[in-house]
């Protein structure tokens, strides 16, 4: 998710932060929901133990949606790791 700016307001007697519905849904959240304190701010968890996760066509879209920037992945296809031999343990460097 990309970061957003909520509003605090009131909510019967108290305050309230009202999340977008995709949010809700992404992450399973019901009508009670998990605050953790930590050192840099808040942590929201469902209150169920039981996370739904994403399909891979939700997983799809969402990376989609992102516009994350995956031009950093295929500099691995250069880091040399395809030309080591892989046995078990440490892997040696392939004979000329």
């Amino acid at each position: 998710m990309k970061a957003a700016r909520l509003t605090l307001g009131p909510m019967g007697k108290g305050q309230g932060l009202r999340l977008p519905v995709s949010v809700v849904k992404r992450y399973g959240f019901s009508k009670t929901i998990e605050v953790e304190e930590r050192d840099e701010g808040l942590l929201l968890k469902p209150a169920t133990k039981t996370v739904r996760k994403l399909s891979w066509e939700e997983t799809a879209k969402q990376m989609s949606a992102n516009s994350e920037d995956w031009a950093e992945w295929h500099k691995t296809e250069s880091d040399g790791m395809d030309e080591l031999v892989w046995s078990k343990g440490t892997p040696k460097a392939a004979k000329p």
